[in-house]
């Protein structure tokens, strides 16, 4: 089943029928606030409380974190309607239904660092050439390859579709993650020297490496308060932990680069 458009109005509702249904009924403070593990995927319920307020002045609704038992306290890592509308339905537009190969697509290039670039070969005679490719950085550790020697990662976000969330989340502007620990970058060295040979459909290419040309290798990631903020308003309007993992797990923002080196090491026990 396809999932519906998020509207404030819809996103108001929700939350009222949710409060409702809550123990206390209309006179609960507000709805129990989830996090997702960064490690593993799994949603947990916090201590937090997540509100709704409504702002004075334009009358629209405000979610945040409760900061006072008494409510007399703005809540913290507040979120207008409006922007909790507008990144939830990026994620949604974002969601199947692309080409099936996704390194042609234009909005998945843009997403992930797709450049054209030329790469140093050995030719038959031993001299050296430079070829352009298509080009991507690998998630995991950062080198630029050539296209033909890159995966699409749905390994993890498939396995663990918490996972799939925090990625789409923290492709979003608006601090919804934040980085908890760096992995180590590949260097031109540990791929094989300066020299890199690799083989992609049969055909052998050797073509060499430049790891410092890369950007910053992908951090493992948290959600922020926001984050948790408008995961658990998805989570709510989309039908609960299982459809929105599906929508992330399946989506342009979450399917990743990743490079066959760390491909193949993400297989191994």
């Amino acid at each position: 089943m396809a999932l519906q458009k998020l509207t404030a109005e819809i996103l108001s509702r929700e939350f009222q029928q949710a409060l409702r249904s809550t123990p206390g009924g209309a006179g609960a403070r507000g709805l129990r606030l989830y996090d997702i593990d960064g490690e593993t995927g799994a949603w947990r319920a916090s201590e937090d409380v997540l509100v709704q307020s409504i702002d004075r002045k334009t009358g629209a609704a405000i979610y945040g974190v409760e900061d006072s038992a008494d409510g007399r306290t703005k809540p913290r890592a507040a979120l207008g309607e409006r922007e909790v509308v507008k990144q939830a339905n990026a994620i949604l537009e974002h969601g199947a239904g692309g080409p099936q190969n996704l390194k042609e697509d234009r909005r998945w290039r843009n997403l992930h660092n797709y450049d054209r670039r030329f790469f140093a070969h050995l030719d038959a005679d031993g001299d050296e050439i430079d070829i352009p490719h298509d080009a991507f950085p690998c998630w995991r550790c950062g080198v630029y390859l050539p296209a033909d020697f890159i995966r699409v990662d749905r390994r993890q976000a498939l396995a663990k579709p918490g996972l799939g969330v925090i990625r789409c989340l923290g492709m979003l502007p608006g601090f919804f993650t934040r980085a908890v620990r760096s992995q180590r970058r590949a260097s031109a060295r540990e791929v094989g020297g300066d020299w890199m040979q690799l083989e992609a459909d049969g055909e052998i290419a050797v073509f060499a490496v430049e790891a410092g040309a890369a950007p910053a290798p992908q951090r493992r990631l948290a959600l922020t308060d926001k984050g948790r903020v408008i995961a658990t308003l998805m989570r709510l309007v989309w039908g609960g932990p299982k459809t929105l993992g599906e929508l992330c797990a399946n989506n342009l923002l979450s399917l990743a680069p990743i490079c066959l080196r760390c491909d193949r090491a993400a297989e191994q026990p």
